[in-house]
């Protein structure tokens, strides 16, 4: 047997061979690697990156006024997104001031209560609403508005009062700990 190399791996063909083997088993593995990671490039791309630069793209053309081009991009990010709570705000504000005034409610009455930006889709829903002259409808889309605030706003005190009562149990406790030490 060749000196230097593993018993289980000499086959019959000679200590040589296994060299030979070994390199196409490592050129194997990086082949596989490289065709793994090419799949993965394009698929991140397609679903990471793509939709950031359309909504990005959509934003620059709202800003820009440029309605035409915002619409084109946004139906390109929502073609893989879907109607995402920003792609829905962004169609609402261009059916908007396209005319599309229904297209516009539609979208902001899409917006689901437990987003984040629900409070501005139901402001921007009010306003639309009065501008058409639809009162009572402007006027419930306020008020689930200004409950979302208040909710928001005692939510948000509740959990300041429980941190607080947390913060002082836990410093009695070590308080009591540090006595029990000097104790014992």
């Amino acid at each position: 047997m060749a000196a230097g190399l593993r018993p289980d791996v000499v086959t019959e063909f000679g200590a040589g061979q296994e060299l030979m083997i070994g390199r196409k088993w490592r050129l194997g593995w990086a082949v596989a690697a490289l065709v793994a990671c090419g799949a993965a490039i394009p698929v991140s791309i397609r679903w990471f990156l793509l939709p950031r630069i359309w909504l990005a793209r959509t934003q620059r053309a709202v800003e820009a006024r440029d309605w035409s081009t915002a619409d084109r991009y946004l139906a390109r990010y929502m073609s893989l997104c879907g109607e995402t709570t920003d792609a829905l705000l962004f169609a609402a504000q261009i059916d908007a001031t396209a005319g599309r005034s229904e297209d516009a409610i539609r979208s902001l009455s899409q917006v689901p209560r437990s987003s984040p930006q629900a409070s501005e889709a139901r402001y921007y829903l009010s306003r639309l609403l009065l501008q058409l002259d639809r009162a009572s409808a402007a006027e419930r889309a306020a008020k689930e508005t200004e409950e979302r605030i208040r909710r928001k706003a005692a939510d948000k005190e509740a959990k300041e009062t429980k941190d607080r009562e947390r913060r002082e149990a836990d410093k009695k406790h070590r308080a009591k700990v540090n006595n029990e030490a000097k104790d014992g």
